[in-house]
């Protein structure tokens, strides 16, 4: 009975009878650090204890990162120990968020196979929303492996690509994950989302983002997924201005949400489209006065001039008149703007006020 129990029990599968471990972790100048853990367990149906040592260094030159370790385990079962070698560092190509990063390990052991193994990863685009990973290893008695992952985040899904290839095997995986709402205005598309989620609203505004959610896009009808929500915390649903088009301007403050659990909240901005104009405005005997208020058409107030007669103005017609006013005086000025030009922040057109 004694030889079965020997043979046939594992550790895993043995109560624990005791347990003894020490841990020393300590902090070096440089940004180097080194720890030693001991320990030593016994158990029930098993003879003798697992004894363990662990020690590693771990440090920086410049922009590589290193770590070096070694351990031993000595098993009870078969009276025999294992020593086993590991060495491992990172190092970053290149600055900036599309840094790639290159990768390495070694490990040797005493009773097992040598493995080495590399890789390469990053991100493909300034925005972080597609990145890669490729890793390549070899193991004695077992051979080469290798692997290639990309992963694209969109406004509308999670897709992912997975090749892999062993000695005796290779495959290609395909993925996609993402969130379906239906709501009262359609069915949007979005990224896959948490317990608590919302529903961004710019009406008739496409390709708005938000500041906290990378990936998040309004899609044609104005409508967007946003994936997670803290539940019962505030949460600011708060717009990329840097993302936001030339013709876009938001009106409002950014919207507060405090969802319960479970809840899909919903946020809504009011938004105008149109096209910048700054007018410079002269007046025949001289330059309009400075704080004039300048009026579109239905006395819309579209802005106050300033001290070198200027007035920068969002969302007026290609064709019409502005209406200048101030204290004791006004004049009106007829305008046509140019033929709008893409990538352009805004136009510039010079007007003569003409007395009212």
């Amino acid at each position: 009975m004694a030889d079965r129990r020997n043979t046939s029990n594992s550790i895993h599968y043995s109560p624990q009878k005791s347990r003894v471990d020490l841990s020393v972790n300590q902090l070096l100048p440089r940004s180097q650090s080194l720890y030693l853990t001991l320990g030593e367990t016994s158990y029930w149906n098993l003879p003798g204890s697992t004894r363990t040592w662990r020690f590693g260094y771990a440090g920086s030159i410049g922009k590589l990162n290193y770590n070096l370790a070694m351990s031993r385990d000595r098993d009870p079962r078969r009276e025999r120990d294992d020593t086993q070698v590991n060495a491992s560092f990172s190092l970053p190509l290149g600055m900036g968020s599309r840094a790639h990063r290159m990768s390495a390990s070694a490990s040797s052991t005493r009773h097992g196979a040598d493995r080495v193994q590399a890789g390469l990863s990053g991100y493909l685009d300034a925005n972080r929303n597609a990145s890669y990973s490729l890793q390549a290893s070899h193991a004695e008695g077992y051979g080469s492996s290798g692997s290639a992952n990309v992963n694209w985040a969109t406004p509308l899904a999670q897709l992912g690509g997975t090749y892999q290839q062993g000695p005796d095997s290779r495959h290609v995986d395909l993925s996609a994950s993402g969130s379906v709402v239906i709501h009262r205005g359609g069915i949007t598309l979005g990224q896959p989302v948490g317990e608590t989620f919302g529903l961004l609203e710019v009406p008739r505004t496409a390709g708005v983002g938000l500041t906290n959610w990378n990936n998040v896009r309004t899609n044609r009808r104005g409508y967007a997924v946003v994936p997670y929500l803290q539940p019962y915390r505030m949460n600011w649903v708060e717009v990329d201005t840097r993302k936001l088009g030339l013709d876009t301007e938001l009106l409002g403050n950014a919207p507060q949400l405090v969802p319960t659990r479970g809840a899909i909240a919903r946020a809504r901005y009011q938004a105008e489209t149109g096209r910048r104009v700054q007018f410079v405005l002269r007046r025949e005997d001289g330059t309009v006065p400075f704080g004039a208020m300048v009026y579109g058409a239905q006395d819309k107030v579209l802005g106050m001039i300033d001290n070198q007669s200027r007035v920068l103005v969002f969302g007026v017609e290609d064709q019409g008149r502005l209406d200048v006013r101030w204290g004791d005086g006004a004049c009106v000025a007829d305008y046509t703007l140019p033929a709008a030009q893409a990538g352009l922040a805004y136009d510039r057109v010079t007007l003569v006020c003409r007395p009212q």
